[in-house]
């Protein structure tokens, strides 16, 4: 009973949205994770009490990003959120992701795959801005990209079907 349970709690809500987050989280760790770096996914999250996540996972429950990475290089640890948007959603729930990533000061980047380049701009900054970039994924196109060092960074995934 108990594996069927997690066998359930586990399965996709949204097929294309987790498979698009499972390729933006994982890249080219799909097959071989670095070592010094761990990764936690949102059904992780979802599916353990917050009291057994792993200490470097922010223990809020107020928001469940798509998926955590941490990355050890010598005696830094960088911690990245993901967030996958591929639907415009409105202005009050950015405003309380923004809010939410304000609160967590031991992320280090939030980055985010977005449905299209148009809802790149939709993705409030706050006060994140000094900390904030919205890069598109490189395409053919380089004069598309933008540089920064910040906080936030919104991408569009170009040329994936559903």
């Amino acid at each position: 009973q108990q594996a069927a349970d997690l066998s359930e709690a586990y399965k996709s809500e949204y097929p294309y949205h987790d498979y698009i987050t499972t390729a933006f989280h994982l890249g080219e760790w799909l097959n071989a994770q670095p070592e010094q770096t761990e990764i936690y996914s949102e059904q992780e999250l979802r599916c353990n009490p917050d009291e057994f996540w792993p200490e470097w996972i922010p223990q809020s429950t107020l928001h469940r990003p798509d998926g955590y990475s941490k990355i050890i290089q010598g005696d830094k640890q960088m911690l990245f959120a993901f967030e996958t948007e591929l639907s415009l959603k409105s202005k009050r729930r950015y405003e309380g992701l923004v809010y939410f990533y304000e609160q967590q000061t031991t992320i280090d980047c939030v980055l985010w795959v977005v449905g299209s380049r148009g809802m790149m701009g939709s993705i409030p900054t706050g006060k994140l801005e000094p900390r904030i970039s919205k890069t598109p994924v490189p395409t053919k196109n380089k004069t598309n990209q933008q540089k920064g060092g910040s906080k936030i960074r919104p991408f569009h995934f170009k040329g994936v079907y559903k």
